[in-house]
């Protein structure tokens, strides 16, 4: 429903509320974001490497990529749903 909607009133500080949430869960997303490039960025198979912690760290990554986007896709929804 939109802010100004007659059956849904928001006041100005559940709208900043909301806000402030979202930011943060956007801000997480970006953090998981860069936890998984900077681990695929420094990911090397050579000396001192086994096959299985190269594997576990990749799949470490992926997950990190994941969860960046549940966090962005879920700021998007909750932005859709309250604001739009």
């Amino acid at each position: 429903m939109p802010y100004n909607s007659p059956t849904n009133i928001y006041t100005k500080s559940q709208i900043l509320t909301m806000s402030v949430k979202l930011v943060g869960v956007w801000i997480v997303g970006a953090a998981f974001m860069l936890l998984g490039v900077w681990i695929i960025q420094n990911l090397e198979l050579n000396v001192g490497v086994s096959g299985v912690s190269y594997v576990l760290a990749l799949l470490i990554a992926f997950v990190m990529f994941l969860l960046a986007g549940l966090a962005w896709i879920s700021v998007a929804v909750a932005t859709r749903h309250k604001f739009g």
